[in-house]
């Protein structure tokens, strides 16, 4: 399966041909739905849920 990849950071040193890499899930900073969603991981939470925001 071959898509695209979107990183937080530039990479230190561009990736080339042949290099070998592992992908892991990472928390998009919705932190209830992720929790709750993907991880199954509310009791372990420990965030700050219902901090009010300008977009509210």
């Amino acid at each position: 399966m071959y898509g695209t990849i979107e990183v937080f950071e530039p990479f230190h040193y561009p990736p080339v041909i042949g290099d070998a890499y592992s992908l892991i899930p990472g928390c998009r900073k919705f932190i209830f739905q992720d929790c709750r969603d993907k991880y199954s991981n509310i009791p372990k939470l420990f965030g700050f849920t219902n901090v009010p925001t300008s977009a509210q």
